[in-house]
């Protein structure tokens, strides 16, 4: 009988405690999944912006190419200069969106800052710069 009230007592005991320990894990599991969501809008919003500022580049590029082709260097420059401005902000989406190959489109806007600078730029150059620099910025683009 003395087994017995101690049994009437441990068991409830136990029981809370098993409880308290599945409630426990539950609430974590709980936290966790509340916490995939908000992590998932996170990287998407990355996504979203570095892939805007990867169009920007683009169109920017794109302008370049256009007036080098025809020989204006002029509005070459002013094109390149709104490349560089839409880089000041898409730079770390840029690095992250594009891995292995964010080296390579550093090395060739600094490429295309140079060649910008001669007073007679190398067309030819700048136009195989600027192709580079293109297939380097494409998402999904092999360098």
């Amino acid at each position: 009988m003395k087994h017995f009230h101690k049994l009437l007592i441990v068991a409830p005991m136990s029981f809370l405690a098993l409880v308290g320990c599945s409630q426990a894990e539950q609430a974590s599991k709980e936290v966790e999944n509340a916490a995939k969501p908000a992590a998932n809008v996170a990287t998407s919003t990355v996504q979203k912006a570095a892939g805007e500022g990867i169009n920007g580049l683009l169109g920017a590029v794109a302008k370049t190419k256009a007036a080098v082709k025809s020989g204006d260097f002029e509005t070459a420059k002013k094109e390149f200069a709104s490349f560089e401005e839409t880089w000041k902000t898409a730079q770390a989406g840029v690095k992250t969106a594009s891995g292995d190959k964010y080296d390579t489109i550093v090395k060739k806007v600094d490429e295309i800052k140079g060649l910008m600078k001669e007073s007679k730029p190398n067309q030819d150059q700048l136009l195989s710069a600027l192709q580079s620099l293109t297939k380097n910025l494409k998402p999904g683009a092999k360098s």
